[in-house]
């Protein structure tokens, strides 16, 4: 390890570094790693972006190693959780297996600390995370059908048109995001020009698919975005004629090919994804990966207890259960007082429970040998949610 010199990246270092990040994360065509190295090459110019948060790991001159900690805001209810997202992990082909990357994962969660974050978000490979006190928290939603299934989609006669997306339209699309995600149980706050920077990068061959829904006022009422129609796109829309004009619109791009699978990345109990059950035959895909996928940790133990502790009282008292509530940060975990019960659990555990990734089942057989009683207390306090993040959001 001694030959491995971490720090801050320069502009002067990121032709590397986007060379590197794009051979690693492309699909292997040609056309994948032209959008890839566009995508990195363009990364600076975001406006969460500072050059402060990248970190690269060097050797005789060489960038063999990089990790990017996004500055953002994750909302539980009312509840405002400032973290830090892992992006980009990558060692250079010739340099891995030397603890490379755990290292710059290590000097990344120091950051985090020293930044004021509580949390941390990653997207991580299955079975290296766990090392650093990740745990899994989510898994996404993919709804797929053929382009011959929604051709058959029947036009309501709602006169709801699908257009090109434009700058002007950008405003009505945060309003949609707003309006939709802050009902779900976890959110990204999203500003403007976040959004405005995320929607794909042009690219010659291969053009962005952006496209919004007017109803017949010209009010918009979805949209759909990615960087082709059948990609796993952000689709948002308001209710079922937004969706059958989306479906039929995504179907028209590949009307010679009837077999083509069309994927939007939905959770399943979206309205996109609940009406478009309706209108032709559709596949729900669940995927994640053991010990990997959508991770989290604790970056500030005590904060995010303080945080989130009000919004588990209230959840207490709404179900009317006997006795108090208290969480505390405690050596071993998270210390959870209901009633007369208490129970310690580990930090990656506490999150599970927090985000609603543990079902009634996986409860039980985490506490076999504890009080039936308190089992059923932790069921109704974390119920198992449907949540995922929003494409654009993925970083």
């Amino acid at each position: 390890m001694s030959d491995l010199a971490i720090r801050a990246c320069t502009p002067d270092d990121w032709p590397a570094v986007s060379e590197l990040g794009a051979r690693t994360f492309s699909d292997g065509s040609e056309v994948g790693y032209q959008r890839s190295l566009i995508g990195w090459r363009r990364l600076p110019q975001s406006p969460d972006f500072d050059w402060t948060d990248v970190y690269i790991g060097v050797v005789d001159g060489q960038v063999v190693a990089h990790v990017r900690v996004v500055d953002a805001v994750l909302r539980l209810g009312q509840v405002a959780l400032r973290f830090g997202g892992l992006s980009g992990v990558v060692t250079h082909p010739d340099y891995r297996g030397r603890g490379y990357a755990a290292a710059l994962v290590r000097a990344c969660i120091r950051a985090m600390e020293d930044a004021g974050q509580v949390l941390s978000l990653l997207d991580g490979i299955p079975r290296f995370y766990g090392q650093f006190g990740y745990a899994s928290v989510w898994p996404n939603y993919t709804l797929s059908f053929t382009a011959g299934e929604a051709a058959n989609v029947p036009d309501d006669g709602s006169g709801y048109v699908v257009r090109p997306g434009s700058e002007a339209d950008l405003p009505a699309l945060l309003a949609l995001y707003n309006a939709q995600w802050q009902a779900r149980p976890w959110f990204v706050e999203r500003s403007l020009d976040a959004l405005r920077f995320r929607l794909p990068p042009p690219l010659a061959g291969d053009q962005p698919y952006f496209v919004v829904v007017e109803d017949a006022a010209g009010s918009l009422r979805g949209y759909s975005t990615g960087y082709r129609a059948d990609d796993r796109s952000e689709v948002l829309a308001t209710d079922p004629a937004a969706v059958s004009a989306l479906m039929r619109h995504a179907a028209a791009a590949y009307a010679e090919d009837p077999a083509h699978e069309i994927k939007w990345l939905v959770a399943p109990d979206e309205p996109a994804a609940y009406y478009a059950g309706r209108f032709c035959k559709v596949g729900y895909h669940r995927w994640y990966s053991p010990n990997g996928g959508w991770m989290a940790r604790m970056i500030d133990t005590q904060a995010t207890i303080d945080r989130v502790r009000p919004l588990l009282v209230v959840r207490w008292e709404a179900l009317g259960a006997p006795g108090e509530l208290d969480v505390t940060h405690c050596i071993e975990g998270v210390r959870l007082r209901l009633a007369s019960h208490t129970l310690t659990v580990p930090q990656g555990r506490f999150l599970q429970l927090l985000f609603g990734f543990l079902t009634p089942r996986e409860i039980d057989e985490t506490l076999t040998d504890r009080d039936i009683e308190l089992r059923d207390h932790l069921k109704r306090l974390f119920p198992p949610v449907t949540n995922q993040l929003a494409g654009l959001d993925w970083f």
